[in-house]
């Protein structure tokens, strides 16, 4: 660990970077396919309750507003 954080740049822990990409990941998927969320979940490597939760405290809404509102489905 301690050669890993020598050389990390971003801050934080390595959980929260890893939780952060795979909240990217979760709002790319929710924006461009009609999967579920429970599959998103999966695809991003969290339970559908973890996906909801942190997803709601990084946007400040829930992933179904989120597709409801950005989703590209919809053009």
């Amino acid at each position: 660990m301690r050669q890993l954080a020598g050389r990390r740049r971003q801050p934080g822990t390595p959980h929260q970077w890893l939780t952060s990409q795979r909240l990217i990941v979760a709002q790319e998927l929710l924006e461009r396919t009609g999967h579920g969320i429970e599959r998103i979940a999966a695809d991003c490597g969290l339970a559908p309750l973890m996906l909801r939760r942190h997803f709601t405290r990084r946007w400040g809404i829930t992933p179904q507003a989120y597709r409801n509102r950005f989703s590209q489905l919809a053009g």
